[in-house]
């Protein structure tokens, strides 16, 4: 359970619920938060990442067990998650303002499981050899998950 202290409180922000009302366990509030933090780490603010990254990661470390199990990825859902974290990371550094502010969660999940499909895919080309056409359809579709933001745009 994530516990609120005077680090939240430095960027707390009067769009979010009363600080005494918030709960890090419900989705609304966190998603409310991320969009705030995600906000201010665009303007320069990394302290905001850590704490985004502290607070949306319990749901971000589910989302991300999710889509590993249902996508069978050759990876762990922790490595999904720091990849989706370094990817944010970098192209907050890039690009300037990260645009999935108002709806953190979903775009978070949907970059997790471009990831996740990017990892099933690298794994099924390690297992088949290259003349097998079944692998190259299936690889051709996906995209790449260094498009994150761009699309949210």
């Amino acid at each position: 359970m994530i516990r609120l202290d005077e680090r939240y409180l430095r960027h707390w922000d009067e769009r979010l619920p009363p600080w005494q009302d918030f709960d890090p366990s419900d989705r609304a509030h966190v998603e409310a938060a991320s969009g705030v933090l995600l906000e201010q780490f665009a303007g320069g603010d990394i302290e905001a990442f850590a704490l985004l990254s502290e607070l949306a990661g319990p749901v971000l470390h589910d989302t991300a067990r999710e889509l590993v199990d249902a996508t069978g990825a050759a990876t762990s859902a922790v490595r999904l998650v720091e990849a989706f974290r370094r990817q944010l990371f970098l192209e907050r550094g890039r690009d300037g303002a990260p645009a999935a502010q108002e709806h953190f969660l979903s775009f978070a999940r949907d970059s997790l499981g471009r990831l996740a499909r990017h990892a099933t895919g690298l794994a099924a080309e390690r297992v088949q050899t290259p003349s097998d056409d079944r692998v190259r359809g299936a690889a051709g579709g996906r995209r790449h998950p260094g498009e994150g933001l761009q699309a949210y745009k």
